[in-house]
């Protein structure tokens, strides 16, 4: 628990400065999105060794997907949710956010050298599999489909930390000078403290009111059920080792802001997805401390 004390701490920070001072959050997400962010895949994917753990973090980043959309169909039948509803349950459970607070959970419990194996997660297990999922379950929530799959893919493939991702799988094929090296990692430390700042200053829980029993589903199964498997599933395939325990914190992560933004947009369940948002990032502190002890 002691290791993610300075995370919440920098997170009440930036809740108490937008409630006595302002709301700077979108100007520190841009800043983080367009130039911190970019640079610190760079530096720790261009550095990273290609091994097996790469694979397992895919495997388990694919597997925390399909039980994640399995459980919330089971849920969904059991407990008579609707369809739309049900769709942004999907959402929600699908898709974590492995970006911001898991990377700054990552490096908390498992050093610097953890964050690589969590850039892959995100980006392979996250942001592919939003761009070729997503409109799959836009569309069975309704049949006139707000959002188009070329307007994903186009948001996914343009949005900076992805074009960031594919330069640093190319950039491995140079060498980068001592002074590139040294600025690249002197911004990347700047990336956890203004990132879980500025979350905290967006952090709210909406209206809630009749949504309690989805949004409380919708987080048993992401933040509980599904990395509390996936642990079991590992244990009976795999050793437990650094690149497993990555993939679990990151599949327990409450679910993505990018992705909760874009299913609200093509008309699902507004009140469930903020929820789930809201609260979602107050039980992390709680909840994968929990899982992080589970693992050893």
């Amino acid at each position: 628990m002691f290791e993610v004390l300075p995370i919440l701490l920098i997170f009440l920070s930036g809740y108490i400065f937008r409630r006595f001072k302002a709301d700077i959050s979108d100007p520190l997400v841009d800043f983080v999105l367009y130039f911190i962010f970019p640079i610190f895949i760079i530096y720790k994917i261009h550095f990273l060794v290609f091994d097996s753990s790469i694979f397992k973090v895919i495997f388990i980043g694919f597997c925390a997907f399909t039980l994640g959309i399995f459980f919330t169909f089971v849920a969904a039948k059991i407990f008579n949710i609707n369809k739309n509803s049900a769709s942004m349950m999907a959402i929600s459970v699908g898709f974590g956010n492995t970006s911001f607070l898991g990377f700054a959970f990552v490096q908390a419990y498992y050093g610097e050298d953890a964050l690589s194996l969590a850039i892959f997660y995100d980006q392979i297990a996250t942001m592919v599999l939003m761009s070729i999922f997503a409109p799959i379950i836009f569309a069975i929530a309704h049949k006139s489909n707000k959002v188009s799959t070329s307007h994903i893919v186009k948001a996914i493939f343009t949005f900076p930390p992805t074009v960031a991702f594919i330069l640093a799988i190319l950039s491995k094929l140079i060498v980068f000078p001592d002074i590139v090296v040294s600025f690249m990692s002197q911004v990347s430390l700047t990336l956890v403290p203004i990132v879980i700042f500025a979350v905290g200053m967006k952090f709210t829980i909406g209206t809630i009111k009749g949504k309690m029993r989805d949004i409380t589903l919708t987080l048993l199964i992401k933040m509980l059920l599904l990395p509390l498997s996936l642990y079991f599933i590992s244990v009976a395939i795999f050793d437990i080792d650094l690149a497993i325990k990555v993939s679990i914190i990151e599949s327990a992560m409450p679910p993505m802001v990018l992705g909760t933004i874009i299913a609200i947009r093509a008309g699902l369940d507004e009140k469930l997805g903020l929820g789930s948002l809201g609260i979602g990032m107050i039980l992390s502190f709680v909840t994968i401390p929990a899982i992080v002890y589970l693992m050893g």
